[in-house]
């Protein structure tokens, strides 16, 4: 059971920056159109910042070259993700199926991970760089496919088509040029205050998406919109039950590595990633149902995700 404390921990922190998100805009600290504005600081500058950071950092370019099936694995376990999430979403109600499904294929296969890793193993865990390697192209997956989800919505997709700024994002562009300077090797001629004002910036990212989302909850009470009792159940049984569940009993059977077998498992026992409401509303969706959605995951999981290990490290032996 020692395990359970650090990762309930690592949960619990990121929750606990929603609650003080949800408490700025309830005492009236700052006011609620404020979150419109901080949105795009998070998605074109802190993500960006907190990605480039990250692999000039932390990304190991010499086991990109022995790793370098990591990402054929992610992108297999993607794919498995999409099939589970279409034959599930069916589960939902027509008007909250895109919410569903998006938030069930787009799991926080980066930021809850980091904190587990770092929590249990350390932070100078070798976890850490196969967990860079393996999602190296999430965020280009995530910032280019969300708005299929909402084709039929009143956006600026709503021509069914994506825009040229949409496939050549920030994130994407972070990426591209942070591994190629990397394996490169010309990280080592950049001063190092390069870096550090990356990663200072990067650092805001996470704390103000969970601050928006718990800001936005607050405002959605005031709204008054109806909690989805029934869609949240159902979603909550498939994204912190059944998907871990199928994932285990899968790994038993693939006999693979000791450490991708664990970064797959943390892929699927994590809740939707963070910023799951704000593209929500970005691509013209309902961002309440996205937040809700996003909360009751994190909620449960703060004990699926211990759990969930236990019965993954009694089943699977290395």
């Amino acid at each position: 059971m020692d395990i359970f404390f650090p990762i309930f921990q690592a949960v619990a922190t990121m929750f606990g920056i929603g609650i003080i998100g949800f408490f700025i805009i309830h005492r009236k600290v700052v006011h609620g159109d404020l979150f419109g504005m901080i949105v795009p600081l998070v998605v074109d500058v802190g993500l960006p910042c907190l990605v480039f950071s990250n692999i000039i950092m932390k990304f190991d370019s010499e086991k990109f070259f022995t790793l370098w099936k990591y990402p054929l694995y992610w992108g297999s376990q993607t794919i498995y993700f999409l099939l589970l999430s279409i034959i599930f979403a069916k589960l939902s109600k027509p008007e909250t199926r895109r919410e569903f499904s998006l938030s069930l294929f787009y799991q926080n296969g980066i930021f809850v991970p980091i904190i587990i890793i770092s929590q249990v193993f350390g932070s100078s865990s070798n976890l850490l760089s196969e967990l860079f390697i393996f999602t190296v192209f999430y965020p280009i997956l995530f910032f280019n496919t969300y708005s299929l989800f909402f084709r039929d919505a009143k956006s600026k997709q709503k021509s069914g088509g994506l825009i040229f700024k949409d496939i050549f994002n920030s994130v994407l562009i972070a990426t591209i040029f942070a591994v190629v300077i990397k394996i490169t090797g010309f990280y080592k001629y950049l001063p190092q205050f390069v870096y550090s004002v990356f990663s200072e910036v990067g650092k805001i990212t996470i704390p103000l998406i969970m601050i928006v989302v718990g800001g936005n909850i607050y405002l959605d009470i005031l709204k008054k919109q109806k909690f989805l009792m029934v869609e949240n159940i159902k979603f909550v049984l498939v994204k912190n039950f059944i998907f871990p569940f199928f994932t285990i009993v899968l790994l038993k059977f693939l006999n693979l590595g000791s450490d991708l077998s664990f970064i797959l498992f943390l892929q699927s026992v994590v809740p939707p990633i963070t910023a799951a409401p704000i593209f929500i509303k970005r691509a013209g969706g309902n961002e309440t149902a996205g937040n809700q959605f996003l909360i009751s995951s994190f909620i449960i999981s703060l004990f699926t995700i211990p759990s969930f290990y236990l019965f993954y490290t009694s089943l699977i032996k290395f």
